[in-house]
């Protein structure tokens, strides 16, 4: 089972994030669901807004360094070193995100062999 909590300090923020109860993971929900009806025209945007951004502020429970809570505006200007270790200690402490969508394409690789 996956550690359940990982404080990271990067470009002088320290952020803990957890793994996400059920409520987290209804505002993860909800952030994709905003980020998929947004009209912003740069793809780029678009995708930090999909991703990174309800993955790291969905499980984040302390924040010191940055402002907080971080408006997606803010959230795209910051450091991207930042936003790569958040991202990633958020996926390392919530795997399950990601489990059933490579469990589904090891069986498409399968199929299509």
């Amino acid at each position: 089972m996956a550690e359940k909590q990982k404080t990271l300090t990067e470009e002088g923020a320290t952020i803990t994030v957890v793994r996400t109860t059920a409520l987290m993971e209804s505002k993860r929900m909800r952030m994709i669901s905003e980020a998929m009806a947004s009209a912003d025209p740069d793809p780029d945007a678009k995708t930090l807004q999909l991703v990174q951004y309800p993955n790291c502020i969905c499980c984040a429970t302390k924040v010191d360094g940055i402002p907080w809570p971080v408006s997606f505006e803010q959230f795209k200007e910051l450091d991207g070193a930042l936003v790569n270790a958040w991202h990633a200690a958020a996926l390392e402490i919530n795997p399950h995100w990601y489990e059933d969508m490579e469990a589904g394409e090891e069986a498409e690789a399968k199929k299509a062999s």
